[in-house]
């Protein structure tokens, strides 16, 4: 995914550190009053002032307080705008107009905002070392939610959709078609994850969990699924954005070359992703609406078992739609040599 790294290089004090936004919102936390948040945001935005510190980015970086952020999200041109929390939530027709913006939000809090939607990637971590310098580092970077692709010893798998909907419906399909024997348990929501978590890690302890969940839209369940993941080792997070982004990056639609939007010009990838597939499938046998997210049975059949021919017809049409670096590990597991085939 395209990253817009913002650096902000200190000369007074020779330090230096970097953000990486992935999608319109990032969020920069600081637990505790202590780790930096405030200094962050008023050390920083003096010091550029001052002549004492050089910000890089592609964009325009500029600082916003309560007086400025309505003029500054009117900006014609894609900026950055580093605010804090109390800007973000003073009032709700701005956090609206936050969300309708092409602006790139970096938000400096001290606990995840719900309003705020940022991606696993797009959740960093401030402290203050003992010298006075800034570390930040994203919040996963010590893989508190494991991540994997493999699904190859999972006893059961979660998903966020609901039963027969979305990734539901899809990992429910393959192991219809191919044979294979999974536990796949429907959350029906995001909000009920942890809730399926704690119960399953109650009843099978030892089972081994992996969740399919929308990462790209992750940062207000953040804090709950780690907490699961402290009580139980055995659960893991399907490494993607979300369920779209698995459909879109196989070699099947790279004939339909018709979306060019940036993922900038989302809320978040998840939204990104949804629009991409829609677009992508529109007056295809894979057409795809998020708010009816009942597949297409192409996804989960093999074209022999058609009876109608089009242009997507193809003996290798399931190896295209998982041929990418998200999906190779799920075709190896459902249709490797140990699975079933026509």
């Amino acid at each position: 995914m395209k990253e817009c790294t913002v650096t902000f290089i200190d000369y007074m004090d020779n330090y230096k550190f970097s953000i990486a936004l992935v999608s319109h919102y990032t969020t920069v936390i600081g637990f505790d009053s202590g780790e930096g948040k405030t200094w962050m945001f008023d050390s920083v935005n003096r010091k550029q002032m001052a002549g004492e510190l050089r910000i890089e980015c592609e964009f325009p970086v500029i600082f916003s307080t309560v007086d400025s952020l309505e003029r500054d999200l009117d900006l014609a041109e894609r900026i950055v705008i580093i605010t804090d929390e109390y800007t973000i939530v003073k009032s709700s027709a701005v956090m609206k107009k936050m969300n309708r913006s092409k602006h790139l939000i970096l938000a400096i809090t001290r606990a995840v905002i719900a309003s705020v939607a940022s991606p696993l990637d797009g959740i960093y971590k401030i402290s203050v070392r003992s010298d006075s310098v800034f570390r930040v580092e994203r919040m996963n970077h010590d893989h508190s939610l494991p991540l994997t692709r493999d699904i190859a010893d999972a006893d059961i798998i979660i998903t966020e959709s609901a039963f027969e909907k979305s990734e539901h419906q899809f990992l429910s399909g393959l192991c219809n078609l191919t044979g294979k024997h999974l536990e796949i348990v429907a959350a029906g929501g995001k909000d009920n994850i942890a809730k399926k978590l704690r119960s399953y890690t109650r009843i099978q302890p030892n089972a081994r969990i992996i969740v399919f969940t929308d990462l790209g839209n992750i940062s207000s369940q953040y804090r709950l699924l780690r907490k699961r993941c402290n009580e139980n080792p055995n659960i893991r997070f399907f490494d993607y954005d979300c369920f779209e982004e698995l459909l879109c990056e196989g070699t099947l639609f790279s004939q339909l070359d018709t979306f060019h939007d940036s993922v900038f010009d989302y809320v978040t990838p998840e939204r990104y992703y949804e629009k991409k597939l829609e677009c992508m499938t529109r007056n295809t046998p894979f057409s795809y609406r998020h708010r009816q997210p009942v597949l297409s049975l192409c996804y989960i059949m093999y074209c022999v078992m058609c009876d109608k021919m089009c242009s997507f017809s193809d003996d290798d049409k399931l190896r295209k739609l998982l041929d990418s670096d998200i999906g190779e590990a799920l075709y190896q597991y459902f249709f490797g040599a140990d699975s079933k085939r026509l």
